[in-house]
């Protein structure tokens, strides 16, 4: 399952405290259905002091393979443990 594979990915590279992937699929006309919409909230420490489009590019490298080949959308919010509890 493609969201278990970017989950374990994310986990193993990120560490993060709370990872939360959900799929958009459901709010999009969607033709191609192995392309995939997803929506996801990673919160790490290893963000800190990162630029948010230094986040995402990290993200977007890690998922470079599942972007080119089963993704057609990807909403990332990207957090520090302090960013987190603040919200």
């Amino acid at each position: 399952m493609l969201r278990a594979k970017i989950k374990n990915k994310l986990q193993i590279i990120f560490n993060p405290v709370y990872l939360k992937i959900n799929s958009s699929n459901h709010m999009h006309n969607i033709l191609n259905t192995s392309k995939y919409h997803f929506d996801i909230i990673i919160v790490s420490d290893n963000f800190i002091n990162q630029p948010f489009i230094t986040r995402h590019r990290s993200i977007y490298n890690v998922l470079a393979d599942e972007l080119i080949n089963n993704i057609h959308a990807l909403s990332l919010h990207t957090y520090t443990i302090k960013e987190w509890k603040k919200l």
